[in-house]
């Protein structure tokens, strides 16, 4: 087995659950995957789906919660049940679409630069700019987006948490997410910045695509703008570092490109 999948849901069986899982399983070897799938209380249907799945697929493992936990204490449930031989981790949301040879793409640079942490494939939004890619179109045209790039990878701050690769030795230095940041938000820059206290490279591979639905598990929750202002001076408190970066990014009078080159320098990046 190659990688361990976690996977939170919350409803929406229609909307991500079930083309996510029809992809998983349409681009990826059953062999070389396990999925732990966390539910937080769903009530549409989709406890009864998983029921089915766990039965149909041997590599298929559920924690059905009571009650949402939110996503960084959903995952540790998750994370806690992957087996220590497992070499790779994944961090998936429900929301996501894969590729042909998606997975063999993002291992290979694991193995390829040993100080690679975490890394997620590349997505449909690139600095906040949605691509033109539809969940209907982007089988045919994601390698277009891909061959834009000249390196097969990127090092930089942060990975895509949406669809992010961990690397065994690196959670067992950097540990569990940070459930104070429980329901959501900011606990994958939290991450990210650990990982790279460790002394990893964070990035992004270039020759993996994988469709991200943006926001369709998180877009609706209620309270959204306090949650992430609370968790914003949260995540600031514990890295200074982060806050430096994210108001000189939001800076319109400061050289981005300055900005850009350190973080890069910080990742390692030569």
């Amino acid at each position: 087995m190659k990688i361990a999948i976690v996977t939170l849901t919350f409803n929406q069986l229609e909307q991500a659950t079930r083309p996510y899982i029809e992809s998983l399983y349409a681009h990826t070897p059953k062999e070389d995957f396990q999925l732990i799938v966390v539910d937080n209380a769903s009530s549409d249907g989709t406890v009864q789906y998983l029921r089915e799945l766990e039965q149909q697929h041997g590599n298929v493992t559920l924690i059905l919660n009571k009650e949402n936990l939110g996503y960084s204490k959903g995952n540790n449930q998750g994370l806690a049940l992957v087996d220590k031989s497992t070499p790779f981790i994944g961090l998936f949301n429900n929301d996501i679409l894969f590729t042909p040879n998606w997975l063999p793409n993002v291992l290979k640079e694991f193995e390829r630069d040993p100080r690679i942490g975490l890394a997620s494939a590349r997505i449909n939004h690139i600095n906040k700019r949605k691509a033109k890619l539809t969940k209907d179109n982007y089988l045919e045209r994601y390698g277009r987006l891909l061959s834009r790039y000249k390196e097969s990878f990127t090092c930089n701050v942060w990975a895509f948490f949406c669809c992010v690769v961990i690397r065994r030795e690196t959670f067992e230095k950097v540990g569990y997410l940070d459930e104070r940041f429980t329901p959501a938000f900011f606990e994958d820059d939290d991450y990210c910045f650990r990982s790279l206290y460790a002394g990893y490279r964070n990035g992004y591979v270039n020759t993996a695509f994988i469709f991200h639905n943006h926001c369709a598990t998180t877009g609706n929750m209620e309270g959204r703008k306090k949650l992430i202002e609370r968790n914003r001076k949260y995540f600031y408190e514990k890295h200074y570092l982060g806050q430096y970066i994210y108001e000189r990014m939001r800076d319109e009078h400061k050289p981005l490109r300055k900005v850009k080159a350190f973080f890069k320098r910080l990742a390692g990046r030569e």
